[in-house]
């Protein structure tokens, strides 16, 4: 693989292939760029993400919150539920931004080989 040394083909996520990145690259702007990305705003979500899928279906507890909620909590529980959209679209958003980001990474990489 282009970006990453020792991760094999099976076990490749986006985590693991910026912490394997090669060291004499992590000083690139383009890969400190991508690792913010993923730090600031994928990890985040994908923790979330990955709590909900292996804990609890996150439609039907998203759902009961809302139901069983009384007041302030109802309200917050809506709001959050109506976010949603717009969270999987700034995950999609950040996806590209990444992509274009390694790309680049990839030119200059190969430029310095």
């Amino acid at each position: 693989m282009f970006l990453c040394d020792g991760v094999p083909d099976n076990n490749v996520y986006i985590g693991r292939v910026l912490d394997n990145f090669p060291t004499v690259h992590k000083e690139s702007a383009l890969f400190q760029q991508i690792n913010k990305i993923y730090i600031d705003h994928v990890r985040p979500f994908v923790h979330e993400r990955n709590e909900d899928a292996h804990n609890q279906s996150f439609a039907t507890t998203r759902f009961y919150r809302v139901i069983l909620a009384r007041g302030d909590k109802q309200r917050e529980q809506t709001e959050i539920k109506l976010r949603l959209p717009d969270l999987f679209k700034e995950q999609i958003d950040l996806a590209y931004q990444g992509f274009e980001f390694a790309l680049h990474l990839i030119e200059e990489r190969g430029q310095k080989l």
